[in-house]
Order: C-alpha cells, then structure tokens, then sequence
C-alpha cells in the first residue's frame, strides 16, 4: 500500500567544496535558486548485446558507464556564483572577473570540487557528488519581468581513485 509520508516537498542548500584556479573553498553556499530548484540527473549509459536468436533485441546488457549532471539556477548574481561557472577565470582587481581560456586548460585539476545538495527539510537525505566540474555555458538572463537567473550546469566525473560503484558520490540519511 502506498504511504504519503514518503511524499516530500522543499528546496535544498548546495555547497561548493574545492579548487579554483588555485584558490581553495571549503562549503561555499551557492545561495538562492530560482522556482525550478536544483536537479540532479543520473544516467547510465548502456551496451547492448543482441544474438542471431533474438534479432535486434538484446540477449544481454551491459553498463558502459554512469554519468550525473547537476543544475543549479543561481538567483543570487554574486562575485562568487559567476566565478564558480566561468571556468579558468582570473580574479581581478576589486570586483572584476576575467575570463577566456584556450584550449587545453585542464578543468578536473584546476577547477574542480565536491557538490553537497542538503534538503532544506531535515527529513530528507542528503546527496555528495565527488568530482564536479561546471560545463556548457553560464547564461544570465536580463529582463524587466523575471530576476535575473545564473544558470549553471555541473558534470559529475568518476574518481577512479575509489571502489568500483563507489566513484560518482552517494545518498545519506540526516
């Protein structure tokens, strides 16, 4: 039989812990988000293997590999949330940032961290994601009718220092 208490409902914090440029964070809270919340997506990439006997359908499936992707729509346009999604930014003077890398910068290494996403309700679990890097592109919207939203995507990479099914992060009770 179905339970309602297993129905949950709330935002979360999301903290950046690592490096960035050089530059050490340890929990940077990543502030407000917008209506849409954060999403976390897990995917798993499969290879499938078909037979004479089963024609195009697979006899066997095999995982070729997981992959996760975070979203976080900032709508705190801080010094910080900008720096975070430009990646291999340089901080200058005062409150400017400059950004434009070529290509072969290295981004695991260089710009690199851990993601916490914490409900906000307490009786939800918490998610650590291990390796992130922020991907794709940092839009800001500017319009007379909305706030001004800071999108930024992050991929989660495996750490292949870790145990097999271990390398992307994990799901904890509060």
């Amino acid at each position: 039989m179905a339970s309602t208490s297993n129905i949950q409902l709330g935002p979360a914090v999301v903290t950046f812990s690592g490096s960035l440029g050089g530059v050490s964070h340890d929990a940077l809270d990543l502030g407000a988000f917008s209506d849409e919340g954060v999403s976390l997506t897990v995917t798993s990439d499969n290879i499938d293997v078909p037979t004479d006997q089963t024609g195009t359908a697979p006899a066997k499936v095999f995982l070729g590999g997981q992959s996760a992707t975070v979203t976080t729509p900032m709508l705190e346009e801080t010094f910080d949330s900008l720096y975070l999604g430009l990646v291999g930014a340089v901080s200058g003077t005062g409150n400017r940032i400059d950004f434009g890398r070529g290509a072969g910068y290295d981004i695991l290494t260089n710009w690199s961290g851990q993601l916490t996403i914490t409900p906000t309700n307490a009786a939800r679990d918490k998610y650590v994601l291990r390796q992130c890097v922020p991907t794709g592109e940092v839009s800001v919207t500017f319009n007379s009718a909305d706030a001004t939203v800071v999108n930024l995507e992050w991929r989660v990479l495996p750490d292949s220092s870790l145990t097999d099914g271990t390398r992307l992060g994990y799901r904890e009770s509060q």
